[in-house]
């Protein structure tokens, strides 16, 4: 348990490190070292995201966001996902505007909303996400 603690503030510390050079996110380090863990470190670093997330990081409530919807270290949920994802792209990251998009054109609860997916392809795909630009043709 301590040897899974020291690594996850070694990465993110190099993660910070990386942010301050330009390099992306101060999660990105973290978030990587996800899909190598046995589910009690996922479940850790859901912990540490949901701290984050709760202060308002964008990049925490999108990975969040991610682990509900994939169901890694948590129970799948996909209300809850959208929960996240809606609190990020408010935030305005370009990635929870196109994952959001997504889980409402599936269809939350079986119900697809065309309109709102629509609405937040063109806004990730006005900032270059090449995903939304796809899906905003293909709803057209």
């Amino acid at each position: 348990m301590l040897l899974l603690l020291l690594l996850f503030v070694a990465a993110t510390w190099a993660g910070a490190q990386n942010a301050l050079a330009g390099g992306g996110s101060f999660l990105t380090l973290p978030a990587l070292m996800i899909t190598g863990l046995d589910a009690r470190a996922a479940k850790l670093a859901v912990l540490w995201f949901e701290k984050a997330a709760q202060q308002g990081l964008a990049p925490a409530q999108y990975r969040l966001g991610t682990l509900y919807e994939k169901g890694v270290g948590v129970e799948r949920n996909e209300t809850v996902a959208h929960d996240w994802y809606q609190r990020a792209a408010e935030a305005g990251n370009v990635r929870a505007m196109h994952n959001l998009g997504v889980l409402l054109a599936d269809g939350l609860e079986g119900k697809p909303d065309y309109t709102s997916a629509a609405r937040l392809f063109r806004k990730a795909a006005e900032h270059g996400l090449r995903d939304s630009q796809y899906n905003l043709a293909v709803l057209h």
